[in-house]
């Protein structure tokens, strides 16, 4: 069995999260079963067994690199990685992982298990965020506030270990199927 982590980083986030389940899947994975990683713009090609695909939120969506991949999967099974800038609980956080659901059920794809987790936001954004008036829906208030200077520490080691976890269960599903 073959398994591509493949991934689109802007800050790094996404990119310390699939190294870290590349690293715990290498070192669990069967001597038969081939474990890659690979960064999306590489394009990498759309001829494994499975694939954990990893991104970064853009307004609620996958980035437009993996967004742009996530298409060309069709018919495997799947795993979600995301980060962003919001809570891993949060409403937000929630439409984010169903976004690359639905994009990848539509193609014919099983999810088997998805991530999500707070990342550090890149400086741009929060300049802009800093910048907006009061009443804007993205005013920079203290929750805003609060929730950035928390996603500074993320992902942790906490974050990796779990998503570390979730995929080895993906592992050990696939290998029941496939």
């Amino acid at each position: 069995m073959k398994i591509l982590i493949c991934y689109s980083s802007q800050t790094g986030n996404t990119r310390n999260v699939c190294e870290a389940v590349y690293k715990s899947l290498s070192e669990y994975a069967e001597k038969d079963d081939s474990v890659e990683i690979s960064d999306i713009a590489d394009n990498p090609s759309a001829d494994y067994d499975a694939y954990i695909i990893g991104y970064w939120a853009d307004k609620g969506k996958a980035d437009s690199l993996a967004d742009s991949y996530m298409e060309r999967i069709k018919n495997k099974p799947v795993g979600i990685i995301a980060t962003a800038g919001v809570y891993p609980d949060s409403d937000h956080a929630r439409k984010v992982l169903d976004y690359g659901t639905e994009k990848l059920r539509s193609n014919g794809c099983t999810v088997l298990s998805e991530f999500i987790c707070q990342g550090r936001i890149c400086q741009r954004l929060k300049d802009k965020f800093k910048n907006l008036p009061e009443g804007h829906p993205h005013y920079m208030d203290e929750g805003r506030r609060k929730r950035h200077e928390d996603a500074e520490s993320h992902p942790d080691e906490n974050d990796r270990e779990k998503a570390s976890e979730i995929f080895r269960k993906f592992y050990r599903e696939l290998k029941q199927t496939i």
